[in-house]
């Protein structure tokens, strides 16, 4: 069975991640998979390309698509004639719509939506008009895939349909993503931190849904409140060469604390490093990756009351109201004083919530199931 995903850019964030995750385990004794960028393959590229699967890139424009690639998609997809067409996010599910009507068989088009929908008014422009378009053609679809069900109801409430919605949460590799006392010491001595000192992450991009201000401040009310943490910032942007978040931290007096990492491609080594990581985010979260990723290493997490971070933290970490950095601080400092016993018993109870809620096998199967479905729905 020919599955060709449509994605809309490669850089290293949720979708793009769970979408190598979902190849890097998809049956591809019976499942043939294709990946088309409409940008360019980014960070995640290589990594498609080492499993194997062909990666198409069309290094569209990100105002308006160019008449050149709107052929290379027509002539991509009619070369390899795909069973099924799996949307992923706004532009690449409107893409997979349109790449459906480019072959005479037209098959059915899954879309993938992978974000909570807080305030339509908080995104870009060109963003709030493919929404919107998004939610006339919603009908259309066979199958609408929703990450979080906090996303799946906001969508519905802004005019998605909601016939074929399906939800399918992330899913995580706890092979690859587990506890290490070596990756601990790696991690710290890579970045100059001493095994008794408290490290605290944040894997995320520089974006303001993400609300690194947020973090920051904590971080400050944090360290003004006598604790000696270190803070390790992990992702695109995260770079000393970021004026903006460079002036954040100067500003706070926080140079001696916040290491940015930028993007760290060993994750796995990246979360087992931590005591404690860490979500500050404000909106737009549907399911977190790095949360997930995070619990399956052992380490226990703080985060902001977005998408469906309490449904991923269960009963093992600790939930603050987002824009709240007094909150965020008191209770990063609540897990420093609890001691390294009590947050090692937390962090297995965490990774145990993951293998049993979102083992990455099972996710992949959902997939798998409702790609066969329409395709014998279609042929009966």
């Amino acid at each position: 069975m020919r599955i060709c995903h449509i994605i809309t850019g490669l850089v290293t964030g949720g979708a793009e991640r769970m979408l190598l995750k979902l190849l890097s385990a998809t049956d591809r004794s019976r499942f043939t998979p294709l990946v088309i960028s409409l940008l360019d393959e980014g960070a995640i590229g290589p990594d498609i390309r080492a499993l194997g699967v062909p990666l198409l890139t069309l290094n569209m424009s990100r105002r308006a698509p160019h008449p050149a690639a709107l052929l290379r998609l027509r002539d991509g997809i009619r070369s390899f004639e795909p069973d099924v067409i799996q949307g992923w996010m706004y532009h690449g599910n409107l893409a997979a719509s349109l790449a459906s009507r480019l072959v005479p068989d037209r098959p059915p088009v899954v879309w993938n939506i992978r974000q909570s929908l807080y305030d339509i008014q908080a995104e870009k422009p060109v963003t709030r008009w493919v929404i919107r378009l998004s939610a006339r053609l919603s009908a259309h679809p066979a199958a609408i895939i929703h990450n979080s069900q906090t996303g799946a109801a906001q969508h519905a409430r802004s005019g998605f349909s909601t016939r074929r919605s399906l939800l399918i949460p992330n899913g995580f590799d706890t092979g690859v993503f587990k506890p290490s006392a070596d990756g601990r010491q790696r991690l710290r001595h890579q970045l100059g931190v001493r095994e008794d000192e408290f490290l605290l992450g944040l894997a995320a991009r520089y974006h303001p849904m993400k609300d690194i201000g947020n973090f920051l401040q904590a971080a400050a009310r944090l360290t003004r409140g006598g604790y000696a943490a270190r803070l390790v910032l992990a992702g695109p942007g995260m770079t000393t060469d970021n004026p903006a978040l460079m002036r954040q931290i100067g500003d706070l007096q926080l140079e001696s604390r916040v290491i940015p990492m930028g993007t760290v491609r060993d994750m796995p080594l990246f979360f087992q490093g931590l005591d404690l990581a860490t979500l500050s985010s404000i909106r737009g979260e549907g399911f977190p990756n790095v949360l997930g990723e995070a619990m399956a290493c052992g380490v226990p997490c703080v985060a902001t009351d977005v998408g469906d971070v309490r449904h991923i933290l269960g009963d093992t970490g600790t939930l603050v109201p987002p824009a709240a950095p007094d909150a965020l601080a008191d209770a990063w400092s609540g897990w420093i004083k609890a001691g390294p016993n009590w947050r090692s018993q937390q962090g297995q109870q965490a990774r145990q919530h993951i293998t049993r809620q979102y083992a990455l096998s099972a996710i992949v199967q959902s997939y798998e199931a409702l790609y066969c479905r329409l395709v014998t729905d279609r042929q009966t």
